[in-house]
């Protein structure tokens, strides 16, 4: 998976996309889609429980996201918050996972830490 030191939550989670989606004119739309929901997972469940999953379902592609979410505290907008994600990209027709990777951000301010 893509890893740069200044990456921030937008840039991975768009890397992503364009990894899943062949469809080339829906892949802004599915990125602001998904951000979307994704962030509203996390702000939402977050101040329930500390982690959830998520899926990104390829478009034109054989190819699906899951996307594993993990807080180091329950979102409370005190002080930072470390957000863990866990992505792997699952080939639908081979039922196997391509490839995988996990990345660290600083909720605040949605830069990368590790």
């Amino acid at each position: 998976m893509e890893s740069d030191k200044n990456q921030t939550i937008h840039q991975w989670l768009h890397w992503i996309i364009t990894e899943v989606s062949a469809d080339r004119e829906y892949q802004y739309r599915a990125f602001v889609e998904h951000f979307s929901a994704l962030m509203g997972q996390i702000y939402g469940g977050g101040s329930v429980s500390e982690s959830g999953s998520y899926l990104i379902p390829g478009m034109k592609s054989d190819l699906e996201a899951r996307i594993e979410w993990r807080l180091s505290s329950r979102v409370n907008y005190m002080g930072s918050n470390r957000l863990t994600l866990t992505c792997r990209l699952y080939d639908r027709r081979r039922g196997s996972a391509v490839e995988s990777g996990e990345t660290c951000f600083e909720l605040a301010t949605g830069m990368r830490i590790r």
